[in-house]
């Protein structure tokens, strides 16, 4: 199969998957990933272009990424609430946390 037709054939798809990965609804990604990595296979087993090859592998990098992301666990939201998030907050309402330790005190 020439590259142009296959181009025109899947073109569809892979704008379809690039939408998705940019808005993530959870409809069709698992389908649309597993044709990403099998289209990606073809073109290189197919020889084709060095930018379409460049095109699917950064589709299927960006899936891959977000199928297997780590996710964050609960005690690490935790640890950064009291380590970042609470600080911050003291320092942006540092005037409120003063005058409130000023009643406190007396």
């Amino acid at each position: 199969m020439k590259q142009r037709t296959f181009e025109n054939q899947h073109k569809q798809q892979w704008q379809t998957l690039e939408q998705w990965l940019n808005n993530k609804p959870e409809a069709q990604f698992p389908q649309l990933y597993r044709q990403i990595c099998q289209h990606l296979a073809l073109a290189k087993d197919r020889h084709y272009t060095p930018h379409l090859i460049n095109r699917l592998n950064t589709l299927a990098l960006r899936g891959h990424q977000h199928l297997y992301q780590a996710k964050p666990y609960f005690t690490n939201r935790i640890v950064n609430l009291i380590i970042v998030d609470f600080p911050i907050k003291v320092r942006a309402e540092s005037h409120l946390v003063g005058l409130a330790s000023f009643l406190w005190f007396i």
